[in-house]
């Protein structure tokens, strides 16, 4: 008889492949593509309706890289996982650049749980140079959130993946930061930023099944009294704060420490055969111009003007 875990995956890549038939879906998808290509073919600056359609993209294939998962198609999982990490990474430098255009602006970022799952993507697929900007511009935005907003009314006022995740960051980056978590990091994320790099794989498995044991606690659809962290098919299928753990290890020539649990083992075993793909030239072309456009998103940028991948 299948696991209760087993259950819910085979329900979310169900709902996954149900999403990508869904015409109105697949329509808002070609929507994205022709807004953002007349974006690039004509003058002016992103319009707020063109950084929707970018959103749209990372949506999509998100999806589409469950869906792949699912299927155990190592080929659309590679395209599609790729894929996810450029369009929401490319967001969230974007989001740095606008707010730091408005320093004395709280606006309407960052969104928490989700802002700091997209500054990590980089970091679970090894991409270093980018999960460094990524790294530092989320920061700067928690660092703005937590400057202008009442404490009561901070975006990243909650003590678990969001200030994790900034932990983490400033460990492997040497971020010097000022940000603090309004409550208290969760103990399962307070262990695993003490143990995540241990040479000792018993001290190593504990924080890592604990913390995973707290993803799937808080893997659930939010309501309107209750938020989660993990309440979208992707990081419920993908663990980002749990695979950019061993991400880091894998870059620190760590051991690579099954730790007994499906949602990190079978993941982390899918992502490290994964084949490494060129930057979609539709990708590149939008942080080209980005950079034209927005002078300070050069500095939430990794590749000088004009040179391609």
């Amino acid at each position: 008889m299948p696991s209760k875990f087993d259950r819910t995956m085979q329900k979310n890549f169900k709902e996954c492949r149900e999403w990508l038939d869904y015409p109105d879906n697949q329509a808002l998808l070609e929507d994205a593509h022709i807004e953002l290509r007349a974006y690039l073919a004509a003058p002016g600056e992103l319009s707020s309706k063109a950084f929707l359609r970018l959103e749209r993209l990372g949506l999509h294939s998100r999806v589409a890289a469950c869906e792949a998962y699912g299927r155990k198609d190592v080929s659309d999982l590679a395209l599609h996982l790729t894929a996810t990490v450029g369009y929401c990474a490319l967001v969230s430098r974007l989001e740095a650049t606008f707010s730091a255009m408005t320093p004395e602006e709280a606006g309407g970022r960052p969104a928490a749980f989700r802002d700091s799952m997209k500054a990590a993507g980089p970091v679970m697929l090894g991409q270093w140079d980018e999960a460094s900007i990524c790294a530092k511009g989320f920061i700067a935005v928690a660092e703005k959130d937590q400057r202008l907003r009442m404490p009561e009314s901070r975006r990243l006022r909650h003590g678990t993946v969001d200030a994790f995740l900034i932990q983490l960051f400033c460990q492997e980056f040497s971020i010097e930061t000022i940000f603090q978590s309004l409550k208290p990091i969760h103990p399962a994320y307070a262990t695993l930023l003490q143990h995540w790099n241990s040479a000792d794989a018993t001290e190593f498995i504990t924080a890592m099944q604990t913390a995973t044991e707290f993803h799937l606690s808080r893997s659930r659809n939010s309501t309107n009294s209750a938020s989660y962290e993990f309440d979208e098919p992707f990081t419920q299928i993908f663990p980002v704060e749990l695979l950019a753990v061993q991400s880091l290890r894998h870059r620190h020539n760590r051991p690579m420490i099954k730790i007994g649990h499906p949602l990190v083992d079978d993941t982390w075993a899918a992502i490290m055969q994964l084949p490494r793909l060129p930057k979609d030239p539709f990708l590149f072309s939008l942080e080209n111009r980005l950079q034209n456009d927005f002078p300070l998103f050069c500095q939430f940028g990794n590749l000088p003007k004009g040179i391609e991948p």
